[in-house]
């Protein structure tokens, strides 16, 4: 799953949200935010792991209900074997 919605509302959002103090946040200027929103965006998108893909627009509220219905039909992965390095049983 990956969450999606433009720049200029994460920026918001970020901008407008509870800061832990220890985060140092506060101090941030409305552009230094828009530069790290900007970064974060320039990334090349979710991580490509082989299973399916939903991208959810999150400009809007999201219907919780109707994705976990989305989400609970999708095939249950097989998850990689690991190979060595383990504790034997």
């Amino acid at each position: 799953m990956s969450c999606d919605c433009p720049t200029t509302l994460v920026t918001e959002r970020f901008r407008t949200r509870h800061h832990h103090l220890g985060d140092l946040d506060q101090a941030l200027t409305h552009d230094q935010i828009h530069e790290r929103v900007a970064l974060w965006a320039s990334h090349p998108g979710p991580l490509a792991l082989g299973g399916p893909l939903r991208t959810i627009d999150t400009s809007h509220p999201v219907d919780i209900d109707a994705l976990a219905g989305e989400i609970r039909v999708l095939p249950n992965p097989t998850p990689p074997s690991r190979s060595g390095g383990g504790i034997p049983r």
